[in-house]
């Protein structure tokens, strides 16, 4: 992955998806809405690196032009990511995991370049409070998520942005 700049986005997501919590808790809205993980992380970074809130318009924007990518390449690996966890003809699992671990990390490198390109029109980083920042967090991650969910957010929705916006600090 040495192709791939450097960017404070990928450092953002690194840091914020390690943390307690935070994985399990963008899984569950990908399981429960087919939420566009990167999506939702580029909003909570946006918020929490000083760049205020993008709106609903702007989110949009940038889930309808990462469709494609999504569903074409990222969709796709991990489709075959999945099914390499399973039982394939005669071929012994020993032999299909090592492919399984390289497809999981070109999945995560398609996701980085996702990112990237997200980040890439990101608005200029202004000087925000803390308390701000943690109030655009919340608000990107629920208008990110709204985007994928239809009708109210349920309590479970509600636990996960708070765990999210909580392990972007």
């Amino acid at each position: 992955m040495t192709y791939l700049p450097a960017h404070p986005i990928w450092d953002f997501v690194r840091a914020a998806y390690g943390r307690p919590g935070v994985s399990p808790a963008f899984l569950a809205l990908q399981a429960r809405h087919g939420a566009d993980v990167d999506l939702l992380l580029y909003a909570a970074w946006v918020g929490a690196s000083g760049r205020g809130r993008p709106g609903k318009p702007a989110l949009t924007k940038l889930r309808t032009a990462m469709a494609p990518w999504q569903s074409e390449i990222l969709l796709s690996l991990r489709s075959l990511r999945r099914l390499l966890k399973q039982p394939i003809g005669n071929v012994p699992d020993a032999l299909a995991q090592p492919l399984r671990q390289r497809v999981m990390a070109t999945e995560i490198e398609a996701e980085r370049v996702q990112l990237l390109a997200l980040a890439a029109d990101a608005p200029p980083a202004e000087e925000r409070g803390d308390s701000e920042r943690r109030a655009d967090v919340a608000a990107n991650l629920a208008t990110g998520l709204a985007l994928f969910r239809i009708g109210a957010a349920s309590a479970g929705d509600e636990q996960d942005l708070k765990t999210i916006a909580a392990g972007c600090f």
